[in-house]
């Protein structure tokens, strides 16, 4: 199979691509996500539509307003906690992914 002369099994394919921490579909080139519980346009979609309600959220109810001198967050800060959440939303997609994908669909 190295040199295009006949396929390789599927216990071939199994340890290939667990040893490179891939899919038997990437092995095949069947498909450019290297991971079934990799991030798509749709998953994308959803974490910056709920980025966006929780900023909104966050600047209707004053919660960029802190106690540390009772004043309002300054833009630097706002920025990390924007990215921080938007980080956080991409993590908890990835492991939900990973957790309920069911077995059928995880190539």
């Amino acid at each position: 199979y190295e040199r295009n002369k006949r396929e390789p099994d599927y216990e071939m394919l199994k340890k290939l691509a667990e040893y490179y921490g891939v899919s038997r579909s990437y092995i095949l080139g069947e498909t450019d996500k290297k991971h079934y519980w990799e991030l798509n346009d749709k998953d994308e979609r959803s974490i910056q539509k709920d980025l966006q309600k929780m900023i909104d959220d966050l600047s209707n109810s004053d919660a960029f307003a802190y106690s540390k001198e009772d004043g309002e967050m300054d833009e630097n800060t706002k920025k990390l906690l924007i990215m921080s959440l938007e980080n956080s939303l991409r993590i908890a997609k990835e492991e939900s992914k990973k957790r309920f994908t069911p077995k059928k669909y995880r190539k």
